[in-house]
């Protein structure tokens, strides 16, 4: 499925016009927080289909964190609002 994880409320009507019926999809709200960003991360990870794609959160605080911990269980992360130079290391994420 796909994992979206916003960090502030965003109308989500776009994303859900984009998916429709095509993929299943779970929206969660980090509230900018780390320790609920990677809380949202783990429960992904419980799924029975676990996610193969994280859309977000637009914070780099959150980002970096998520992103550490997906790359070890090779799951994506697209966030085009996280600005963090430290984000664009490869070998950190790659």
């Amino acid at each position: 499925f796909l994992g979206v994880l916003l960090s502030a409320p965003v109308d989500c009507r776009v994303l859900m016009n984009v998916v429709k019926d095509r993929l299943s999809y779970k929206i969660k709200d980090t509230n900018c927080s780390v320790g609920r960003g990677l809380g949202l991360v783990a429960e992904m990870g419980k799924e029975k289909v676990p996610a193969s794609l994280i859309i977000g959160p637009g914070c780099s605080t959150v980002t970096v964190p998520v992103e550490q911990m997906t790359s070890h269980v090779r799951i994506p992360v697209l966030s085009p609002g996280a600005s963090s130079r430290v984000l664009s290391g490869k070998p950190l994420f790659a």
